[in-house]
């Protein structure tokens, strides 16, 4: 292949001779060591330098709401109605989902009748105590007329016995006959059975009183035991009533619906989300600063917040720095609320910027940067051994750009410092192009 490029070349040098375009007289060799003249492209020359900034670790975060509630019951039952979508917002006390609550009511209808009865039960039992107190007043009343009936036998008896010791002496004396001193010993005997016969009786009474007032003492326990079933049912009233409310879930606070997990038809137990409601208009971000960081945020300290999507910086304010880190990463949480701003939505990517440190950058005019494609190049100025009449010749150096500066942009690798760029430059430049700097400025 290399014979037959050889051939080409010597081929197309004989025809320019033929031609006549290699001048007469002149060789082909010398015709060959002619240079071709290249025009010269004036351009704008400025000095790379390096600066000193403050070093700014760029942080990632997640927006999130500062107040979200699951929203679940504490009843069994099927979902009837629910009246708002995903992204609806919401106020305070809105009804959001209904649930079946018959279940609910046929068992505080069941509380209610329980206390029914229990009541009844209760006027039973105070009617029984009512009579039994009755009974205990009518045995004491009687008491009285013991006492005087055995005051009246006790005081015939001492009677009769006086009359016996006088029907006795007399009887000694032949005063009376025998048959006195007789009935005088019977008076004696029938006054003391009858004192017997009142005793008798008053320890019937006793007993009847002991009887009477156990009577009382039972009706009482079982008034005490009825009402204290009437409060009992009268709880499980209160129980059952209670959790009438939870058949209709309500917003707890401004926001909008973000999730909802169940639909019309579905059953609804204790403790399963049923819808997500975030109060959009109080949002955070969250961000993992790391150790070497977290000392120099405090709380209060304002930080402008980059969220995707958002115009402009979002104004942040750090109220809360997890005191505990994450043993893995290094990192503690730092919250940072935002102020609110239309369309800023949980779930958002936002980013901080922390300052730590200085450090050397270099920096070029924006305008020094030259894009082709998706490539970003500068042309360095080479001033080793420039043509005649040039300043020298361009080299191009593909670039990465840092953060923008007013009208400077950092350079972070491809280029030195101390060496001469072109300002705007054009097409006009390639690579190895003689230029003459007309101008040479600083930034």
């Amino acid at each position: 292949m290399n014979r037959r490029v050889g051939a080409v070349l010597v081929g197309a040098v004989a025809m320019l001779g033929v031609l006549g375009i290699i001048a007469p007289g002149r060789t082909r060799a010398q015709a060959q060591r002619t240079p071709v003249a290249v025009p010269l492209v004036a351009v704008k020359g400025v000095g790379v330098r390096s600066v000193h900034v403050s070093r700014v670790l760029t942080l990632a975060g997640t927006v999130h709401a500062m107040r979200t509630a699951e929203l679940s019951t504490r009843l069994s039952g099927l979902v009837t109605h629910i009246p708002v979508e995903e992204g609806d917002r919401v106020v305070a006390g809105q009804p959001l989902v209904y649930i079946d609550v018959s279940s609910v009511n046929a068992q505080a209808a069941q509380a209610s009748a329980d206390v029914d009865l229990a009541a009844a039960a209760v006027r039973e039992s105070q009617e029984a105590t009512n009579q039994a107190v009755a009974g205990l007043a009518s045995v004491t009343a009687h008491r009285s007329l013991l006492n005087a009936q055995l005051a009246q036998a006790e005081a015939s008896l001492h009677q009769a016995r006086l009359d016996r010791k006088r029907t006795a002496y007399m009887f000694s004396r032949d005063a009376v006959s025998k048959a006195d001193l007789d009935r005088a010993d019977t008076n004696v005997k029938l006054a003391q059975a009858r004192v017997a016969g009142v005793r008798a009786s008053y320890t019937a009474w006793r007993a009847e009183r002991t009887q009477a007032r156990a009577a009382v003492a039972q009706s009482r326990a079982s008034v005490a035991r009825t009402q204290a079933a009437v409060d009992v049912a009268r709880q499980g009233v209160g129980v059952v009533t209670s959790e009438l409310p939870y058949g209709t879930l309500r917003a707890p606070f401004n926001g909008a619906v973000v999730r909802k997990f169940v639909h019309v038809g579905d059953l609804a137990t204790p403790g399963r989300p049923l819808l997500e409601v975030d109060d959009i208009s109080h949002l955070h971000l969250d961000v993992n600063t790391p150790q070497r960081l977290v000392r120099d945020v405090t709380i209060g300290s304002r930080l402008p917040v980059e969220v995707d999507g958002i115009r402009g910086p979002v104004s942040g304010r750090v109220y809360q720095i997890v005191p505990s880190g994450d043993p893995k990463t290094r990192t503690f949480l730092v919250k940072v609320a935002l102020e609110y701003r239309p369309g800023l939505l949980s779930g958002m990517y936002g980013r901080i910027r922390l300052a730590c440190g200085e450090h050397s950058v270099l920096e070029v005019p924006r305008t020094a940067v030259y894009r082709r494609g998706q490539l970003l190049s500068v042309f360095v100025v080479d001033t080793q051994n420039p043509p005649s009449g040039a300043s020298g010749v361009v080299r191009m150096r593909i670039v990465k750009v840092g953060e923008i500066r007013g009208s400077q942009v950092e350079v972070r690798a491809g280029l030195n410092a101390n060496v001469i760029v072109v300002d705007n430059p054009t097409d006009l430049l390639a690579d190895g192009t003689p230029v003459r700097v007309e101008s040479e400025g600083s930034h």
